[in-house]
């Protein structure tokens, strides 16, 4: 932990040290967004209902102090209220609290009715120069190629199921790329303390391929993943397999998925994972505690799932879809259809909800409930 907080204190010092001399004349921009949410959650129309309401303000930027240097900074300041407000936010009740996670630097107060405080999963500089790219701090390293699930994503793996974080987790790393041309190259990081991998990506016959290899925690990791055309749609897939060296056992998860774009503009998807970490029987158990910490042995708490979805721009200013998984062992299925309109040139609406309609110890148990959501989002 000492390590890290010196690395952090490293990577901090350069990009403000950097900011500060650049303070007058640097080139730079600026955006974000204003969200209000607010949701209704029960497990039936008779029992009791939860609410909570989430204020979130983002805030980007980057700074370009040179032609060749990019200072990098996105954060979020929240609000949250409900009445059982820890469910939703993970933290202890009572008081104020810090957090420097491998993803995140985080501080904040909680109570047992609200929730207040602010994050960066963004702050890093990044150096290019000819075929080379250096870059250093909290930053997203995304190696997945996949749509839905991604277990080449070694370090950044996410959850499908989060419909309001599209900036997805970062990681504190250093990572360092080779361009060897333009579909090719070489992807070296290193998360200290978490993991370490390299990745080369090159083009074949018009099919995107990617190599990699990495270890972390007792885990050795080797992964493959492609692109392809598929007749007229687009099939991607994705193998990642460990090897535990203090206990010698081995995992695999395979994922792939199919896409296609109606002329009509509807998109459909479908995909598929296998993971041998995920649970055959009883899968809501490893939902609720999962075994591993390690986010990409959790991409699916069953060791089977389907995924589909259906999506179709009604007109420039209202978009639809739905979207449904299986646990193909148990049959229980996950079910979130959303509606995004766009009220002004900034302003946006969303309205989705998140359906469970499994049995008992289900995957998607329908003890999980079903949630609705509402939510503005002013971008500028």
């Amino acid at each position: 932990m000492k390590g890290t907080r010196i690395f952090v204190m490293i990577i901090s010092f350069i990009i403000f040290s950097a900011a500060y001399q650049t303070a007058y004349g640097f080139a730079h921009s600026a955006g974000g967004y204003l969200k209000n949410m607010q949701a209704f959650s029960f497990t039936d129309a008779d029992s009791e209902w939860s609410m909570f309401n989430a204020w979130n303000l983002r805030l980007n930027a980057r700074l370009f102090p040179s032609d060749n240097l990019t200072l990098v900074f996105g954060g979020n300041t929240f609000f949250i209220y409900s009445g059982s407000v820890v469910n939703f936010t993970g933290q202890e009740k009572g008081g104020y609290y810090t957090r420097s996670d491998p993803g995140e630097l985080s501080a904040g107060y909680i109570s047992d009715s609200f929730t207040a405080g602010v994050f960066s999963d963004r702050m890093y500089f990044e150096f290019n120069k000819n075929i080379f790219s250096f870059s250093g701090g909290y930053q997203r390293i995304n190696w997945g190629m996949n749509t839905v699930w991604n277990p080449n994503d070694i370090f950044n793996a996410y959850s499908i199921y989060d419909i309001d974080y599209e900036e997805r987790p970062g990681i504190l790393s250093l990572r360092a790329r080779i361009f060897t041309g333009p579909a090719s190259g070489f992807d070296i990081a290193a998360a200290p303390g978490e993991k370490y991998g390299i990745l080369y990506r090159f083009n074949l016959k018009g099919r995107d391929i990617q190599l990699l290899c990495g270890y972390g925690g007792d885990d050795f990791i080797a992964a493959a993943g492609f692109e392809s055309g598929f007749f007229t749609a687009g099939l991607k897939g994705e193998y990642t397999y460990f090897f535990d060296t203090a206990s010698e056992k081995e995992g695999h998860i395979v994922s792939a998925d199919v896409n296609h774009t109606l002329r009509s503009g509807t998109g459909l998807t479908a995909g598929y994972i296998y993971n041998s970490f995920g649970a055959r029987n009883n899968a809501l158990l490893s939902r609720i505690s999962p075994a591993s910490d390690d986010p990409v042995k959790n991409l699916s708490a069953g060791r089977y799932g389907a995924f589909w979805q259906l999506s179709h721009p009604f007109t420039p200013l209202l978009y639809g879809s739905a979207a449904a998984v299986m646990n193909i062992s148990d049959m229980s299925l996950y079910i979130s259809p959303q509606i995004i309109y766009s009220m002004f040139e900034d302003l946006e609406l969303l309205l989705a909800a998140q359906l469970h309609t499994g049995k008992d110890m289900d995957e998607f148990s329908s003890v999980l409930g079903r949630s609705f959501f509402i939510r503005l989002r002013y971008s500028f």
